[in-house]
């Protein structure tokens, strides 16, 4: 219960709990960000835009045109995206005006030709897609059929708008079925860097909630009475943290180990059990089979990075041992890049918040862990190992992705580098 009295009297947040005050902040927060953040100025917001557009219009998959990898839009889309990317990177005097923004919402589109656009960045799977094209789709038809008001700045804020209704509505549910752990949750869902990517049609808005979600459900399975038996329910909103952590980011499937955790008498018999384990899987692979299709409609493509990527693996896989070295040296040299970089790095990821306040927040999140850890009983060693494992590998696998796709690009570092170029604090 979350309260706080004047006069003696309780004037606000009487009975609220984590997940209402959640709600509460987020929506504000979220609301305002939905709106006033400039086009194209998220993580990698001009890729997510182009995708989730192309997605939103029935085109699902890239496609090869003269050995380039793309899609094919509308050119006023594609002039909305190069006139704003990059417009405010690092520019601190540079504003996003009332006129522009005024002008962006309100000039009525025209109808314009499709022309292709070409970028890597389209592979990107469409289920990271799912909420923001749907957004995008559901606002054309709103806005197209007034007098063509369905313009890119339009299309931008419905999709930021459904996703980040998915990233309120799925924390305050796994905020509110978590035993334990409430007040993390519930402080790393209104971290700047966590709300200002569920703000936008970036897909860690699903990743996050998601993430958060499995979290809470195997919290709630695990720490149950143990006359409880799970529901189909329960089922499916494991199924659906499966179907989206293996579709949109494979790194991540590890969590998936702590349903391990879950007791077996929990599901009554062994045969559910197994069912569960099945579907699970079934889930995943669903989940990671328009990655698949990717690899099928771009077969005739071929990465101009291949050469260094191969490089790079023969290198790696020479030198096995050294990927610990790798990794450690990395959080070592880019440590004052991840702190920041996991609280809140805004615009491009070049936007930092003052240090003390970064500093501060740290102590408070530390201070909260440890109440909200203190109340578990020590028993439930296998949740904390499954945990720990699990946390592990989608780190390692994480740095690997990095240093094999990213790092070996000569203008990035190149090939047999001892560091891991390209990993960002929001990754953790």
């Amino acid at each position: 219960m979350i309260y706080i009295k004047k006069g003696g009297k309780t004037v606000l947040f009487e009975n609220w709990n984590s997940e209402k005050l959640f709600l509460f902040i987020a929506i504000i927060v979220g609301a305002l960000l939905v709106v006033i953040t400039p086009p194209m100025c998220t993580p990698d917001e001009n890729a997510h835009f182009m995708n989730a557009y192309s997605i939103s219009t029935g085109d699902i998959f890239p496609e090869v045109v003269d050995g380039q990898i793309g899609r094919y839009v509308p050119q006023k889309i594609m002039d909305f995206k190069n006139k704003y990317t990059g417009k405010y990177d690092g520019k601190f005097d540079e504003k996003y005006d009332f006129g522009t923004y005024y002008f962006d919402g309100w000039l009525i589109g025209e109808h314009t030709e499709d022309i292709f656009y070409s970028s890597p960045l389209t592979l990107i799977s469409p289920v990271g897609y799912t909420f923001s094209a749907i957004g995008m789709s559901i606002g054309s038809i709103l806005l197209g059929g007034i007098d063509h008001f369905a313009t890119p700045y339009n299309l931008l804020l419905f999709g930021r708008l459904f996703n980040f209704t998915f990233y309120l509505i799925c924390i305050f549910y796994a905020i509110k079925i978590t035993p334990y752990f409430k007040n993390t949750m519930m402080t790393i869902a209104l971290m700047p860097m966590s709300i200002y990517l569920g703000a936008s049609v970036n897909y860690d808005a699903i990743l996050i909630p998601i993430s958060m979600l499995l979290f809470a459900i195997v919290f709630k399975l695990v720490f149950n009475d143990k006359g409880y038996i799970i529901n189909n329910k329960d089922i499916a909103v494991v199924l659906v943290t499966s179907f989206f952590l293996v579709g949109i980011k494979q790194a991540y499937a590890p969590f998936l180990l702590l349903l391990l955790a879950i007791p077996i008498e929990k599901f009554h018999d062994k045969s559910r059990y197994i069912k569960l384990i099945v579907l699970t899987l079934i889930a995943g692979v669903l989940g990671f089979l328009p990655t698949i299709l990717m690899k099928l409609v771009s077969a005739g493509y071929v990465d101009p990075n291949l050469g260094n990527i191969l490089a790079q693996k023969e290198f790696l896989f020479g030198n096995i041992a050294m990927l610990p070295h790798i990794i450690l040296n990395s959080f070592r040299t880019f440590a004052m890049f991840y702190i920041p970089g996991f609280f809140g790095k805004l615009g491009q990821i070049d936007t930092n918040f003052p240090l003390p306040i970064i500093v501060l927040f740290y102590l408070a999140l530390f201070v909260i862990v440890l109440i909200d850890a203190s109340i578990i009983a020590n028993k439930y060693w296998k949740l904390r190992v499954l945990a720990l494992t699990s946390g592990f590998i989608s780190i390692v696998g994480i740095f690997y992705t990095m240093y094999i796709n990213w790092t070996c690009i000569p203008e990035v570092a190149g090939v047999g580098v001892d560091f891991v170029s390209g990993v960002q604090g929001r990754y953790f």
